[in-house]
């Protein structure tokens, strides 16, 4: 393993290249009570309003009723609309510095508040100290490193936590997170207004609030991530987090790209959904590879 300064390891951990061993056998089961060596119920409650003069955000689990056409004051006539909140959280089982950020967004989903998505991206990058995650994706992987390139850099840590896109830190504390969840938001309601999705025959519309923002001939990517919203609950046996029950939620299954948004106006295919999974599906419209995040709706 490369050199690291042991602070910064205390506090993150770093790529690094190793090889890969044979792992134990995950324990793996869907929590239904609080289960012996799990503490994701007793973080602090989290509070990330961003001030009593804004304006609350849309759901982003309701898809917008309005017609294309609609000059309704939802959708015009307001300076500085919110858009909901993304919190993305790049994390690993074998990762000794993550369960503090895990805690605290348990702890944010406990609220049930339908402008904050939780998005848990599992990495393969610590797979090979002697834990696989039992939720890695190499997609996660490749996410992450586009978030990197994006700020200038090829080095990708865990925990890492990116808020709309705009905001990143390791969130491994109450004030942190909520630090980057309010930075995020302000500055987003300050500068970049939020699409707006219809469901229609052919898939789901995706334009523009109105035509002073369609003017800016904004365009992005559309990523349809699938996520499962169970608690569940896994146990080491090896690695740095051997002997602890690692509880998740909104534990990301699938990332895919399924096209562009070409600005104004434009309807995108989707697959009809599996309703019988126990998954959830959002699609996620971003402002360029490692972007801003845009849009986001369930489907």
């Amino acid at each position: 393993m490369s050199s690291v300064n042991p602070i910064r390891r205390l506090l993150t951990c770093c790529s690094s290249d190793g090889q890969y061993e044979d792992h134990a056998q995950p324990r793996l089961r869907i929590a239904t009570q609080h289960t012996r060596g799990s503490r994701w119920n007793t973080a602090p409650a989290m509070d990330v309003s961003t001030g009593s003069d804004l304006p609350s955000p849309p759901p982003y689990s309701v898809f917008d009723p309005h017609p294309a056409d609609c000059q309704c004051a939802i959708h015009v006539h307001k300076q500085h609309p919110i858009r909901p909140t993304v919190v993305e959280a790049f994390q690993s089982q074998g990762c000794s510095s993550c369960p503090p950020t895990n805690t605290y967004l348990l702890s944010l989903l406990t609220q049930a508040d339908p402008n904050i998505l939780v998005l848990d991206y599992h990495v393969t990058t610590w797979d090979h100290l002697g834990w696989q995650d039992t939720f890695s994706l190499k997609a996660a992987d490749d996410y992450q490193r586009e978030y990197a390139r994006a700020r200038g850099t090829t080095r990708v840590y865990t925990p890492q936590v990116v808020v709309n896109g705009v905001a990143e830190g390791t969130g491994n504390s109450k004030g942190k997170l909520e630090q980057l969840i309010k930075d995020a938001s302000l500055t987003a309601s300050a500068g970049w207004p939020w699409l707006l999705f219809s469901k229609v025959d052919e898939g789901v519309l995706i334009r523009e609030a109105s035509a002073a923002t369609a003017a800016t001939r904004r365009t992005g990517r559309v990523i349809e991530v699938v996520y499962d919203p169970t608690l569940r609950e896994v146990e080491t046996q090896s690695g740095e987090n051997v002997g602890k029950v690692l509880p998740y939620r909104n534990v990301v299954k699938s990332l895919e790209i399924i096209g562009d948004w070409m600005g104004d106006e434009e309807v995108v295919p989707v697959q009809p959904r599996n309703l019988d999974d126990r998954t959830e599906r959002v699609l996620i419209v971003q402002q360029g590879i490692g972007g801003v995040i845009i849009g986001v709706a369930r489907i």
